[in-house]
Formats: C-alpha cells, sequence, structure tokens
C-alpha cells in the first residue's frame, strides 16, 4: 500500500523535475553545478535502445486502442500516471483507469485505423527514457472517423529487460 502512495507521489514528482530540465534542452547554470555532469540529462540513446523503446511506445498505444489488457499489463507498470490536458475533463488517471478506458473504447465500438508520430526526441538517463513527440492518429467508432493531433511527453524505465511506460502527458 505504501509503494502504491510512493509511485503516485514520488515517481511523477521526478519525473516531472527530468522532464522540466529535458524539456528545456538541458539545465539551469544553478543545476548545472549542482550535478557531475550537466549533460547527464540530455543523452541520446543508441539506435538499438532508441528501436527497443519506440517499439514499446507503439505497442503500448496499439494495446491500448484494441484493449489488449495482456500485453498493457507487460508494458504498464503497476504504478502509472497518465495526463492529458485540462480540455479532456480528466487530467491524471492511474493503471486501473487507463485500462478501463481501453476497455470502453473498444466496447463502444472503437477501432484504430491509423497511428503516427511525425516528430520524436529522446533523451536517456540511465534506465530511464524521456520520449516527447507528436501524434496523429484516427479512430472509427460505428462508423464515424475521427483524426486526433498533439503532443505526447512519455517516460519509459528498463525493468528486467523490457522498457516500461510509467508516465506520460498527452496534450495539444
Amino acid at each position: 500500500m505504501m509503494s502504491d502512495v510512493i509511485g503516485r507521489c514520488v515517481v511523477p514528482l521526478c519525473v516531472a523535475t527530468l522532464i522540466g530540465a529535458c524539456g528545456r534542452g538541458g539545465v539551469s547554470d544553478a543545476s548545472a553545478k549542482a550535478l557531475p555532469s550537466a549533460n547527464v540529462l540530455t543523452v541520446t540513446p543508441d539506435s538499438a535502445t532508441e528501436r527497443a523503446i519506440l517499439s514499446a511506445r507503439d505497442a503500448i498505444w496499439r494495446a491500448w486502442f484494441a484493449d489488449d489488457t495482456a500485453q498493457l499489463s507487460q508494458l504498464l507498470p503497476e504504478a502509472v500516471a497518465a495526463g492529458n490536458d485540462a480540455e479532456s475533463g480528466r487530467q491524471w488517471t492511474d493503471r486501473a483507469q487507463t485500462v478501463n478506458d481501453a476497455k470502453q473504447f473498444v466496447a463502444a465500438g472503437g477501432t484504430l485505423v491509423a497511428l503516427a508520430f511525425p516528430q520524436t526526441q529522446m533523451r536517456l538517463m540511465g534506465d530511464v527514457a524521456v520520449v516527447f513527440s507528436t501524434f496523429d492518429l484516427t479512430t472509427r467508432t460505428r462508423g464515424t472517423s475521427r483524426a486526433m493531433h498533439g503532443r505526447s511527453t512519455e517516460v519509459f524505465v528498463l525493468r528486467n529487460g523490457r522498457w516500461v511506460n510509467p508516465f506520460w502527458h498527452l496534450g495539444q
């Protein structure tokens, strides 16, 4: 129980701090002096690592739209913080709500028609990767198509040789 609280509170705080530093393309002068190397937060992964992370990202998105709970349970750790912009009506969800949302999407007849990430930047710090992307997706529900475009910030953590996704935020 305490680990759930820690996962819901501490992990997003640490990730937000990491994202803030990476999102500016580096760290402030004051922060840089506190770190052994200011470049630590802006490491670009090698091509094999990048492919593995992007493969995990693709698998998670597609599993969500297919309500593939087996795949989601492998790629989403117990402690998940998922955020959306204020326009969505619900800003933050956990793993249970994320899986439930996928189930409701498919139960309503929703399918994924197209998914693309036109722009992606990635930063790596040890076993943690932060992925900044733009996305374009099209869904269809009961014959009606809907196109969506936005930005995503996703954090992946290497756990037992597999990249899992404990945090993401989607916005316009």
